[in-house]
């Protein structure tokens, strides 16, 4: 989980250059690749410590770009047939709604 926390880091800091936020985000589809792969495929992995690294970092992220990140790492584990994020919607619904609400008044 050090390198996904790290990778939302990277991708979350203002102060980190265009080329360091692009190779973050390459690097975080790479890891989502795998990830995907190896639930797809019923390869033995901690799931549960995933959705709580994610869940953690919904909570604490206020940048736009990781949250939207962390939105694809739901997305990405709710394609994956065999995984079923349903159980998983009551740790993360609060903040979906929260940057959902913040996007919108951003808009309005």
């Amino acid at each position: 989980m050090d390198i996904f926390n790290r990778i939302i880091d990277l991708i979350g800091t203002p102060v980190t250059s265009v080329d360091v936020k692009d190779y973050a985000r390459k690097v975080d589809e790479q890891l989502k690749d795998v990830v995907y792969r190896s639930l797809d495929k019923g390869l033995k992995f901690d799931l549960d410590k995933l959705i709580d690294a994610i869940c953690d970092k919904l909570k604490t992220s206020i940048n736009k770009d990781s949250q939207i990140v962390l939105i694809k790492w739901i997305e990405t584990l709710h394609s994956i047939t065999n995984v079923n994020i349903l159980n998983c919607v009551p740790r993360f619904l609060f903040k979906l709604f929260t940057i959902v609400e913040s996007h919108y008044n951003d808009k309005v």
